[in-house]
C-alpha cells in the first residue's frame, strides 16, 4: 500500500514538473515573452500550468503556509491592482495617442488607472504568477522544489548555450528571423542584457548544486553536471557582452565562493577524501579558467567593441550617451512619481509606455526616442503601482530573502540544503541590483522565475512550523 502510494505520488510530482518544464520553455524561448501574444501564451501557460498542479500535488493544506507577511503582500498587490483596474479613469490608443474618460466608475473619487486595458493585462499576469507561487510553494513540503530550482538552472544553461552557438555562425537576428534584427540580441531574447539577467540566476543557481552536494564518489558525476551548467551559463553571461551583467556575474562569484568558502577552500587544498576531491578541484579549476578564456577568446571581439564604444561616447562630464540617457529617463521617473503626479496610487500597472510620452517633452526633461520600459524596474514600478503598491512588491521580493535568513538559521536544515538556500538568496539580490539600471523583471520570463524564487522561499521559511 505504501509503495502505490509513493508511486502514485512520484508520477503526480511528474506530470506537474512536465507542466513547469512547458511553461518556462514557452516563457523563456518565445522571445524571453518580452511581449504581444508570446507573452499572452506564457500567461496562459502558466495559469492552466499552475491550476493544474494546484490540485494534482499533495499537501498538507489547501493553502501552502507562506506566511502572514507574503500572504498579505501579495494579497495588497491583487486586490489594490484589481481594484485600479475596475475603477480606472481613462483609456489611452497607442495607434491614436488619446485618452478617453471613462465613466461609470465604481468610486469616481477614488484612485485608477489611465490606462484600463493594459492595466487589466497586468494584473492578468501577476494573477497566474501568484497562482504560480501558490502551487510550487507546496513542494516546499517535500523536496520536490529542489527539482524546480534545477530546471531553471538548466534553462538558462540551454539559453547560454543557443547564445554562443548565434555568436559562433554570426547570426545577425534572434532564431535567424529577418524581421528580428537587433544589435545587441542574444539567443532568444532580443535584449542581450535580459538574457545575461537569467543566465546569473542559473550560474547562480547551479553554483548552488555544486555546493550542496554530498561529499561521496558515487555524486561526482552530479557535482560535474551542476559545475558544467553554471560555467556554461557563465560563459553565455561574457559572450552577451552585457557590462552591467558581468559585474553582477562577478558579484555573484564572489559572493557565492565567500558563503561556501569553507567548501571552497576544501576543494582547492584537496584535504579530507583526496580521490574525491582531486576530481573536484580539477572541475573547479576548470570552470575558473573557462570563465577567464571565454573573455579574452569568445566574448573578446563582442565585448572590446561594445566597451570602445562607451569610452567612445563619453562626452566631457564624463558619461556616456547611453548612461546620460538612462539617468535621464529615472530623474522623470522620479518626477512622474512625485506627490504632484502618480503620488501614492500611481498611473495604474502596465502605464507606463502609455504616459512616459506626454512627460519627455516637458521643459527640464526633454528625452528622446520611445520609452518602453524605464531601465529602472524599482522606479517604473513606483510610476505604476504608486508608493503602496510598489511598498508591497518590496516586503515581498526583500522580503523572501530574509526569509532565507530564517531558513539558514534554523537547526534542524539539512546541511546540503543550506548552499542551494544561499543560492536563491544570492540569485534574488543579484536580480534586484541589475534591475536597478535596466529592466530585466518587466520581461515576463525573468519576472516568473524570480517570482517562484521567492516563493520557495517563503514556503520553507515556514516548513518547521507546517511539519
Amino acid at each position: 500500500m505504501r509503495k502505490y502510494q509513493s508511486n502514485h505520488q512520484s508520477s503526480r510530482f511528474f506530470i506537474c514538473f512536465l507542466l513547469l518544464t512547458l511553461t518556462l520553455a514557452w516563457s523563456i524561448f518565445a522571445f524571453g515573452s518580452a511581449f504581444g501574444q508570446y507573452r499572452e501564451i506564457a500567461v496562459f501557460l502558466t495559469a492552466i500550468s499552475a491550476g493544474l498542479s494546484f490540485f494534482i500535488l499533495p499537501k498538507n493544506h489547501w493553502l501552502p503556509r507562506l506566511g502572514p507577511v507574503a500572504w498579505t503582500s501579495l494579497g495588497f498587490l491583487l486586490c489594490f491592482g484589481w481594484f485600479m483596474v475596475f475603477n480606472a479613469k481613462a483609456e489611452h490608443s497607442i495607434e491614436q495617442w488619446s485618452f478617453t474618460t471613462l465613466k461609470d466608475r465604481l468610486i469616481p473619487f477614488g484612485p485608477g488607472s489611465v490606462t484600463k486595458s493594459s492595466s487589466f493585462y497586468a494584473l492578468r499576469e501577476l494573477s497566474a504568477v501568484v497562482m504560480a507561487i501558490v502551487a510550487i510553494a507546496s513542494t516546499t513540503q517535500t523536496k520536490a522544489w529542489k527539482w524546480v530550482i534545477g530546471l531553471i538552472a538548466v534553462m538558462g544553461a540551454i539559453t547560454a548555450g543557443i547564445g554562443i552557438f548565434h555568436k559562433i555562425v554570426g547570426a545577425k537576428a534572434v532564431w535567424f528571423v529577418d524581421e528580428w534584427h537587433a544589435g545587441s540580441f542574444f539567443a532568444p531574447y532580443i535584449y542581450n542584457a535580459n538574457a545575461a539577467a537569467l543566465m546569473n540566476l542559473s550560474c547562480t543557481l547551479a553554483l548552488g548544486f555544486f555546493f550542496g552536494q554530498r561529499e561521496s564518489s558515487q555524486v561526482k558525476i552530479h557535482r560535474g553536471i551542476w559545475l558544467t551548467i553554471a560555467s556554461l551559463s557563465g560563459v553565455g553571461v561574457m559572450v552577451a557582452g552585457s557590462k552591467g551583467a558581468i559585474l553582477i556575474l562577478v558579484f555573484i562569484l564572489i559572493l557565492s565562493f565567500f558563503l561556501n568558502r569553507k567548501r571552497f577552500i576544501k576543494l582547492i587544498r584537496s584535504e579530507g577524501k583526496p580521490k574525491n576531491l582531486v576530481f573536484e578541484k580539477r572541475i573547479m579549476m576548470t570552470f575558473i579558467a573557462a570563465i577567464i578564456l571565454s573573455l579574452g577568446v569568445i566574448s573578446s571581439k563582442n565585448l572590446t567593441s561594445r566597451t570602445q564604444t562607451l569610452f567612445n561616447d563619453i562626452d566631457r562630464d564624463g558619461y556616456s550617451e547611453s548612461v546620460r540617457a538612462r539617468l535621464a529617463i529615472m530623474g522623470l521617473m522620479v518626477k512622474m512619481s512625485s506627490p504632484s503626479e502618480g503620488s501614492w496610487p500611481g498611473f495604474g500597472p502596465g502605464s507606463f509606455q502609455h504616459i512616459v510620452p506626454y512627460f519627455t517633452n516637458k521643459p527640464g526633461f526633454e528625452i528622446k526616442g520611445r520609452w518602453m520600459h524605464g531601465h529602472c524596474d524599482p522606479l517604473q514600478t513606483t510610476v505604476e503601482w504608486g508608493y503602496l503598491g510598489s511598498a508591497a512588491w518590496l516586503t515581498f521580493g526583500v522580503g523572501s530573502v530574509v526569509a532565507g535568513l530564517r531558513s539558514l538559521s534554523r537547526k534542524t536544515l539539512a546541511s546540503i540544503e543550506r548552499p542551494i538556500i544561499r543560492s536563491m538568496m544570492i540569485a534574488l539580490t543579484a536580480t534586484g541590483l541589475h534591475s536597478c539600471f535596466d529592466f530585466p523583471l518587466s520581461i515576463y520570463s525573468i519576472h516568473l522565475c524570480a517570482m517562484i524564487l521567492c516563493g520557495i522561499l517563503w514556503g520553507l521559511s515556514t516548513k518547521e512550523i507546517a511539519l
